[in-house]
């Protein structure tokens, strides 16, 4: 038992990173569960297990991160970003946004700029 969960630890450390390198991209669970040859029942068992979250939540981790970082060193527009991060839809974009870090990306735009100031 305890090699298979060091198994899927190494497993799910590769998966985030591909995700990670590749979270802009048109990415899905059939995705990962083809490159890594595992069923897609199993990537979520294990993303659960290892991580603590769902395969979709570590995605839109990924993507917010990098939307945060184009809010801050772009004069692009959110839905703009949105698209550039991998969010097709500019309104699932902003609630996710929201979610995670509290505020539209609009206001954390303005807030990052405030700070350095």
């Amino acid at each position: 038992m305890a090699a298979r969960r060091r198994m899927d630890a190494n497993r799910v450390a590769q998966m985030r990173r591909y995700i990670a390198q590749n979270c802009t991209r048109n990415i899905h669970l059939k995705d990962i569960s083809a490159r890594f040859r595992i069923s897609p029942g199993h990537v979520c068992r294990i993303f659960k297990d290892q991580l603590g979250m769902s395969f979709t939540k570590c995605l839109n981790a990924d993507r917010i991160k990098e939307a945060k970082r184009l809010l801050k060193q772009t004069r692009c527009p959110a839905y703009v970003v949105a698209q550039k991060v991998g969010f097709r839809n500019r309104d699932y974009f902003f609630k996710v946004f929201k979610r995670i870090e509290g505020s539209t990306p609009d206001r954390y735009r303005d807030a990052s700029r405030e700070k350095k100031a």
